[in-house]
């Protein structure tokens, strides 16, 4: 397996112009996550020493210190102590969506769970799902309109029709 690395001045090209918000240890935590994010740095990529990414920023070490602790605090970076620091996703707390999916006393009785976990770990796929597959377009009737084939024609059928199988 290779091994990724990033070194500071190359970092500091990636992370381009970081506002120039105060405090500047946030606004550079936040621009190493958007990093994670969006791909630019890939998972499980080493980081530079704290040292280097502070020379190649032109700021102080304790800057950059305090931007790692951020990081590593909301899970988009993990260290060992002699080993470095690498890139990362935070974990998703499964004992928070193990109760969501047995129910709650907030829960939403057509989903039969609690209300979903938030923060920066969750993404909610729940809007992403196709209009005729949600559970709140009108469980009484059925997704699907009337299957115009006769006899059924998988062709000509719409999607989830009972009758075509589809």
């Amino acid at each position: 397996m290779t091994s990724r690395y990033v070194s500071g001045p190359q970092l500091a090209r990636l992370l381009g112009d970081v506002p120039q918000e105060r405090p500047y240890y946030l606004a550079l935590a936040r621009a190493v996550r958007g990093l994670v994010l969006d791909g630019r740095l890939a998972l499980r990529t080493r980081l530079p020493a704290e040292r280097d990414l502070a020379a190649a920023l032109g700021v102080s070490r304790t800057t950059v210190t305090a931007a790692y602790d951020r990081l590593r605090a909301d899970g988009y970076m993990e260290s060992r102590q002699g080993a470095g620091s690498w890139t990362a996703l935070p974990t998703t707390n499964m004992a928070a969506v193990a109760s969501a999916r047995r129910g709650g006393a907030e829960g939403d009785p057509r989903f039969g769970m609690a209300a979903a976990p938030t923060g920066p770990g969750f993404i909610d796929l729940g809007c992403a799902t196709p209009r005729h597959l949600r559970s709140s377009a009108r469980p009484s009737t059925p997704p699907w309109p009337s299957c115009p084939g006769t006899p059924p024609n998988p062709d000509t059928s719409p999607p989830g029709c009972p009758s075509c199988a589809r």
